[in-house]
């Protein structure tokens, strides 16, 4: 495992304090020791001195003489930051086993630890060791870094658990010799896969040179035959952090490290002789100690086909990445491989030469070239998906038999007289103007529905049927509500289409509500039938909101390819402070955002997440809105079931609900409840996502009724019934399409992004209020407003290919442009 933080300029004292000669007998850890191509051009061996590193810490040269940085300017001051605490720490089982062994065994666990601790820190040196120079620090330079390795036995509560902390200096030293700052960001985007190769070459040289049984689990590995009872008892320190994650409720791994510090006691410096006696009179008592460990090395003799092992992780890896996204980078792929590859017996090495002669020289991989300073790589499957969609939008493109007549485009807009301007050029757009394939981008609230349904009506008026399709069933029916459009899920068309059941023909017309989120593989189909049936396809959408589950973001790339209309102008906000606000959240300018509701009060900043939670729902429960004009908002599951057990609590505690609880599956309801269903259910006629309110249950039979929001009744037997869950709160990617007066948005963890923050802050008519702790919003609310300017849009590998041709041509042009000022 591996931690990443950034150090102060006191912390190189917490680690020579600890640092003993005999701290076997003394107490405290091992003496420190140099690593790096920049430790050593700095003429850094052997152990670290105190003064040394106090010298790196304050940015000079190690004996003091001269500054071998500028300092930096943050938040005005100019300071120098020391660099970068990267702490590897072995699984715990290997702790535990590590905490057993006799002393010989225990030597051997130490070097195949540091070893991969080496391992990671030269794939860091190798790819992300980076310097600015030049000009505003516009250019860089690769750089040797200067590392001090601290060896630690114990967690704060002495525990057993072997880690390393590699400190980073914050001075690199360039190949000419000259020194500079490191870049943060590489290492930081690096950290993922560095930690990933630890893992890999600790867990293969347990096996390959100890003969230690280990075994795979998701992305890290642990050793086969360690109790766990035993793991449990030596882990006071983990239960300590996860105690106080729940009682804030965070989710972000920067969030954890936080915790992780703030729960910290003061390391005691305890001999390791005396805590290995403790550690094993612990084993003792639970039955598994040094004989039993002992006989865990040297237990499994595996031979390994390393060839094998590296195309089975490969397999697994581009399967993995591609289930999710069109294009990947290299590092990408090795993170991918290595976590494929725990407990392979691969070593780093081996990984890293399998992963890049298999992006090299595979058949079935496709190399993109740079993007974003990043090669950039896809299958040869992912690039004919997206040729074919691309085949089959250019055909429908140039299929002009669905177009209109003007005269009845004029008289549809002539009885309209309220739709906008946009609204009137969108449906030229897609009624008139362009071929079986149409685009409309429109921002949330711009009255997309509304411009559909028009459209709509001119379709009909001249004989041509409108079907509607939309990735979720709420979706759907929302299209079907507002704009009149028989619609069905995406799945649901795809499967007609697949049994022949499809009505789809020359004379129809099918609307992809919602577009920005269907996947490549869906489109795929979607656009390959209609040109097949000679159906048109209009894709509806926003690809600023939230992206695919899946590979691709076509959306995007079909309106850039064969033109799109837009719809900017915002109508649901009923305030124009609103509407900006949630432009620039969209647009990336979350600050100004942000502003604009904390000066209104709508940013609500407590302790603790639990804090935070109980200030939302004693807000959405002083409102007088009807419930059902409410929405509340959170990021994950567990946090929107968190929040509607305290909604249900609190109304209960307010007489608002009553009677006998009802069990439904593992929840309990009660009459006035408001409940969500969670699949769709035909025989009801209810669908996914649909809300209501339980308006009476029938003790003898067991039935319960609900009234749903469209003012429909339904009834069910409680114990036959499971897919139903509290209503007041959703998850942000429920919520996409829907419109509320009011939204109450729990704001942080670790989904929180540009395109999640556009979604929760566009949903209300009149106010969004957002709730989040000190943690989350950080110093002035910066950590949210970096948060929600962080984006994760999507997009295809022939955005790559399309964006390289661009390039070429204008390189063409201003070419030819030169060559014809030199003839004159």
């Amino acid at each position: 495992m591996l931690s990443m933080s950034a150090m102060s300029g006191g912390q190189a004292s917490y680690y020579l304090g600890l640092a003993r000669e005999d701290y076997y007998l003394e107490g405290g850890e091992p003496q420190g020791i140099w690593f790096g191509e920049g430790a050593e051009k700095l003429g850094l061996l052997g152990e670290v001195e105190s003064d040394q590193l106090y010298n790196l810490f304050d940015g000079l040269s190690p004996d003091g003489s001269r500054a071998l940085v500028q300092l930096q300017r943050h938040d005005g001051k100019a300071e120098h930051r020391p660099g970068w605490d990267l702490t590897f720490s072995a699984p715990k089982s290997v702790s535990v086993l590590w905490s057993q062994l006799s002393d010989d065994n225990r030597q051997k666990i130490q070097r195949a630890h540091f070893e991969a601790v080496k391992s990671a820190l030269d794939y860091l040196q190798d790819t992300a060791a980076k310097t600015r120079r030049g000009k505003g620090g516009s250019e860089f330079d690769r750089t040797g870094l200067v590392v001090a390795c601290f060896e630690h036995s114990t967690s704060r509560a002495l525990d057993p658990q072997l880690h390393t902390h590699a400190l980073v200096m914050n001075i690199g030293v360039r190949e000419d010799g000259t020194t500079g700052t490191v870049s943060s960001l590489s290492l930081f985007e690096a950290k993922m896969v560095a930690g990933a190769l630890y893992r890999l070459e600790l867990s293969g040289r347990l096996e390959r040179e100890l003969g230690i049984p280990v075994e795979k689990f998701r992305t890290w590995f642990e050793i086969s035959g360690v109790p766990e009872e035993l793991i449990n008892e030596f882990s006071k320190r983990r239960a300590a952090i996860e105690e106080e994650l729940d009682r804030r409720g965070i989710r972000t791994a920067e969030g954890a490290a936080v915790a992780a510090i703030e729960t910290r006691e003061t390391k005691e410096a305890v001999s390791r002789m005396l805590l290995f006696g403790d550690w094993q009179k612990d084993g003792q008592e639970a039955g598994w100690s040094t004989l039993e460990a002992d006989r865990l090395m040297g237990a499994v003799r595996i031979t390994r086909n390393i060839e094998n092992e590296l195309d089975q992780a490969a397999a697994l890896a581009t399967f993995r990445l591609t289930s999710s996204q069109a294009h990947f980078t290299e590092r990408d792929f090795i993170r991918a491989m290595a976590e494929e590859a725990q407990a392979s017996g691969l070593l780093v090495d081996e990984l890293l030469a399998g992963a890049r002669d298999h992006l090299a020289h595979s058949p079935e991989i496709i190399r993109l070239g740079r993007y974003y300073g990043e090669y950039r790589f896809t299958t040869r499957e992912m690039l004919a998906m997206e040729a074919s969609l691309l085949g089959s939008a250019e055909k429908l493109s140039e299929d002009l038999s669905h177009s209109v007549s003007q005269e009845s485009v004029v008289g549809a807009l002539a009885k309209n007289p309220t739709l906008s301007e946009e609204q009137m050029k969108a449906i030229w757009h897609i009624t008139e103007k362009s071929g079986a394939l149409a685009v409309v981008s429109g921002m949330a609230g711009t009255g997309k529905t509304r411009m559909l349904d028009v459209a709509r009506k001119i379709w009909q008026d001249e004989g041509f049927t409108v079907e509607g399709a939309a990735l979720s069933a709420r979706a759907a029916s929302e299209l079907g509500d507002g704009a009149e459009i028989e619609s069905k899920t995406i799945a649901k068309v795809l499967m007609d289409m697949e049994k022949g059941r499809s009505k789809l023909g020359k004379k129809s017309i099918l609307i992809v509500d919602e577009a920005g989120m269907v996947a490549t593989p869906a489109l795929q189909k979607l656009a390959l039938y209609c040109e097949k049936v000679g159906a048109k396809l209009v894709l509806v959408g926003d690809e600023k909101q939230l992206q695919p589950i899946g590979p691709g973001a076509p959306f995007m790339e079909l309106g850039e390819r064969y033109g799109h209309a837009e719809l900017q102008d915002i109508r649901r906000q009923n305030d124009a402070w609103a509407r900006r606000a949630v432009k620039d959240i969209a647009e990336g300018r979350a600050q100004e955002a942000l502003d604009a509701f904390i000066e209104r009060g709508l940013v609500k900043v407590e302790d603790v997440r639990e804090d935070a939670m109980k200030t939302l729902i004693k807000d959405w429960h002083t409102d007088k809105k009807p419930i059902a004009e409410t929405l509340i908002l959170a990021g994950s599951r567990t946090e929107v079931g968190r929040l509607n057990r305290m909604a249900q609590e609190i109304r209960k505690d307010a007489g608002e609900i009553r009677g006998e609880a009802i069990p439904i599956g593992s929840d309990q309801f009660y009459k006035g409840d408001r409940v969500m269903f969670t699949r769709n259910h035909g025989a009801m006629g209810v669908m996914n996502g649909e809300r209501g309110v339980v308006d009476s249950f029938d003790l003898k039979s067991g039935r319960v009724s609900v009234r749903l929001d469209s003012g429909e009744k339904v009834s069910f037997e409680a114990n036959a019934m499971t897919d139903i869950a509290l209503g007041y709160a959703s998850t942000t990617h429920k919520a996409q399409g829907a419109t509320t007066t009011r939204a109450y948005v729990l704001a942080g963890g670790s989904m929180q992004d540009r395109e999640l923050s556009y979604v929760q802050a566009s949903r209300a008519r009149e106010v969004t209020t957002f709730y989040l702790t000190k943690l989350e919003a950080g110093d002035e609310i910066g950590r949210l407003v970096r948060e929600m300017e962080r984006s994760r849009q999507k997009d295809m590998a022939h955005t790559i290919l399309r964006n390289q041709e661009e390039v070429r041509n204008q390189q063409t042009q201003d070419e030819g442009q030169k060559h014809e000022r030199r003839r004159r």
